[in-house]
């Protein structure tokens, strides 16, 4: 990756933390809604062509082998009051924990 493509992605990283840290009281409140609804999974949070940003719950069942396998690891190693935020630039992701205690 060149510089500015580095530089670009932290960017469009920086953006979706921002709308993150902006919105997380209704962000947690949509990802406790799903996980009664659909059971354990993440609150996916994509930026597309750099400005939409769409939000989706993900249940276990439709994640891939991979990230199903780590998120059953993490819920096993903490408590339920952790809740998983995958957040992704299509250049760049992150899976975030969060505890809900924590978010006032």
């Amino acid at each position: 990756m060149s510089k500015d493509n580095s530089k670009n992605s932290s960017s469009k990283m920086e953006k979706l933390f921002g709308f993150f840290n902006s919105n997380i009281i209704k962000l947690k409140d949509i990802y406790l809604h799903h996980r009664l609804q659909e059971g354990h999974g993440i609150l996916s949070i994509i930026l597309e062509n750099d400005k939409d940003i769409k939000v989706a719950y993900l249940a276990l069942d439709v994640l891939n082998e991979e990230m199903r396998t780590d998120i059953i690891d993490r819920i096993n190693k903490n408590n339920m009051n952790i809740i998983y935020f995958y957040l992704n630039t299509m250049d760049d992701a992150r899976l975030v924990e969060t505890d809900i205690r924590d978010i006032k």
